[in-house]
């Protein structure tokens, strides 16, 4: 979406026209060009996943005449649905003459299949707000949010509108969406890049890794760290910037990883929509059954894995991660009981703490960047690459 010049071209004509709109009628229109965008650019995955959030409507609809266990089953059923058709989509191959190859792949699917769960989760415990049928429709289907996210949650979306749009909004959302274009086309795709070393390409490392050095895998290791941030914080400041231009303040999904001095600290700066959606919907409720955090982390680590893709190489990465904070606890405690002397703000601490943290999330890349390109043992001889073996 963001790379068609069509959408270019009609976000000006949207946002002028969101301008004129009586706020009675804004979410209503705002849906409506959000829908016909999405079907223009994605014609049948686009009403695909339409007719899913049409779906999901009538089951709240349906819901809110039933009580007890037939409500609670309508509600995990139409939960289930969305979790196998995500599953269909994302994790089934798309190849040859099948469905799926034939719908094509519903631009979207992740963000707003996250979106639908947490309404229907919020609705089954009582918390959802009360919202009219536009206002539903104008989250399901908001364009800014539909391709990268955010995930949204939708208290937050609806507070977070504006009754009129003003200067500020427009001035502080064009600057953020010029931002965000700079860090995705030009950093990310154009810039970085040409910072591997010769012949240390993704491509090339995932049949040349035995001759690297260590230097040359930590070098491998950073801009592919930097890629994947600029890429993915870049199409986050471009949600947060269209959005702005349209009177929605949603929410950061970035806050300077690599700021972060421990594990738990990363993951309150990175990719915050999905950490919060995962500690929500799958940590709380796996904790309640299991009293067993680190049972509960995995878990979470690993939906957020295959969220991503439903590969070794994703998996890995969540569960590195999850290995990661998993550690930082245990020491945290044994520091906390038994080396209270310990100044955690000091400098030196800090800076120590800080690059033993980013060195772990370095570590990520081995999985992450050959993810397609090579077998899982390809990564695993790049992490014993970096440390010299």
């Amino acid at each position: 979406m963001f790379a068609s010049l069509t959408f270019w071209g009609l976000v000006p004509l949207f946002a002028g026209a969101n301008l004129r709109l009586g706020s009675q009628v804004r979410a209503l229109v705002l849906a409506a060009l959000s829908l016909a965008l999405i079907l223009y650019l994605n014609p049948l995955g686009g009403t695909w996943l339409a007719a899913l959030v049409v779906a999901v409507h009538l089951v709240l609809q349906g819901a809110e005449r039933l009580d007890g266990r037939a409500r609670k089953t309508l509600i995990w059923a139409a939960v289930a649905a969305i979790v196998v058709n995500l599953a269909l989509f994302k994790y089934l191959p798309t190849g040859g003459d099948g469905w799926v190859a034939t719908i094509g792949f519903p631009l979207g699917i992740s963000f707003l299949s996250f979106r639908l769960i947490h309404v229907l989760v919020e609705f089954d415990r009582g918390m959802l707000p009360k919202m009219t049928a536009a206002e539903y429709f104008l989250y399901a289907f908001f364009f800014p949010i539909w391709i990268a996210g955010p995930i949204e949650r939708v208290d937050h979306f609806l507070k977070g509108r504006a009754e009129h749009v003003g200067a500020d909004d427009l001035t502080m959302g064009a600057n953020r969406v010029l931002w965000g274009l700079v860090k995705v086309f030009f950093i990310s795709k154009t810039l970085l890049p040409t910072l591997y070393g010769l012949g240390q390409t993704p491509d090339a490392v995932a049949v040349g890794v035995d001759s690297l050095g260590v230097i040359d895998t930590w070098r491998y290791l950073l801009v592919t760290y930097l890629i994947l941030y600029c890429d993915f914080s870049g199409y986050s400041d471009l949600a947060i910037g269209l959005s702005r231009l349209f009177g929605f303040k949603i929410v950061e999904n970035f806050a300077f990883p690599f700021l972060a001095t421990n594990m738990s600290d990363y993951w309150r700066r990175w990719h915050i929509s999905l950490a919060q959606w995962c500690q929500s919907y799958v940590y709380m409720p796996v904790l309640a059954r299991t009293r067993r955090p680190n049972v509960a982390l995995f878990s979470s680590f690993f939906v957020m894995g295959v969220w991503h893709a439903a590969s070794p190489h994703w998996i890995l990465w969540g569960m590195w991660h999850a290995l990661g904070v998993t550690i930082y606890r245990y020491w945290d405690r044994f520091r906390r009981q038994q080396l209270k002397f310990v100044d955690t703000t000091h400098r030196g601490y800090v800076l120590a703490a800080n690059a033993l943290t980013l060195a772990w999330v370095l570590c990520t890349g081995a999985f992450t960047s050959l993810h397609g390109l090579a077998p899982i043992s390809t990564s695993f001889a790049l992490l014993g690459k970096a440390i010299g073996l």
